[in-house]
């Protein structure tokens, strides 16, 4: 007679080391997992945006890894996976505040993805709209890219960054201007992205080393007013730079 499966719910007889069950069960999520790869894979190529979005080795953020000062500056319903949810992280350079903000965006964009029910990855992708509009945005580079394409589709993008569903400005304030503010065409650029994303009550996340008064100073009081109000900032103090747990100091 043929040894069964001990699994209690299949109880048939086990061929080459396991039931046909078995192996249906192993052939799911061995898929499941290539789906998962394919997807986390698409959702950085969404954040990468031509160099001016996420970078690749900020991609490799994991949660696990995030220290516990950054984790406890950043609500809790963004740690939980929800998207709808905006805030500012602040404090030294090199500390990790990407990084955290990376893991936990793709981590909730992946958990956003399973609860949409769809017939494959490939679906999808193809149907963006099941997709949430998420931009990340490396601020600095963005105002490069904005003046070197003022004429040549730099209007279009400022758009993308107002309407986008949830926004992500990262390194708010280390750009280098030409000229003042207001002189600096594609860094002024900020003033209708926030405004356009306080009217619309759209969620943006920012991270910055500026303190909240040289924001003020840099982009005038009502622009910051509009920022922070509805994206609270959270001062992150008591890290030294690379402190990232395993990352070499």
């Amino acid at each position: 007679m043929p040894e069964l499966c001990r699994t209690p719910e299949h109880q048939d007889a086990i061929l080459d080391g396991e039931c046909w069950k078995c192996r249906k069960e192993s052939e799911r999520l061995d898929a499941i997992a290539q789906f998962r790869a394919e997807r986390s894979r698409r959702i950085l190529d969404l954040l990468w945006d031509d160099g001016r979005g996420l970078q690749r080795r900020e991609a490799r953020a994991e949660r696990e890894r995030i220290p516990g000062l950054i984790l406890e500056a950043i609500p809790g319903r963004f740690r939980a996976g929800h998207l709808e949810v905006g805030f500012g992280i602040g404090g030294g350079t090199g500390i990790g505040k990407t990084q955290a903000i990376a893991a936990l965006l793709t981590e909730g964009l992946t958990h956003w993805s399973e609860r949409v029910i769809v017939p494959s990855i490939q679906g999808q992708w193809d149907s963006r709209k099941d997709f949430p509009r998420v931009v990340w945005s490396s601020w600095p580079d963005e105002v490069h890219w904005l003046r070197s394409n003022a004429v040549n589709g730099a209007e279009e993008r400022v758009e993308r960054l107002a309407m986008a569903h949830l926004l992500v400005l990262d390194d708010l304030g280390r750009e280098r201007l030409k000229g003042s503010y207001t002189e600096d065409w594609g860094a002024s650029q900020l003033d209708h992205i926030i405004n356009s994303r306080y009217r619309a009550e759209l969620p943006t996340i920012w991270t910055t080393n500026v303190s909240q008064v040289d924001l003020v100073r840099l982009y005038g009081a009502a622009t910051v007013r509009r920022l922070i109000e509805p994206n609270p900032l959270s001062w992150v103090t008591g890290l030294k730079p690379f402190n990232l747990p395993g990352r070499p100091a």
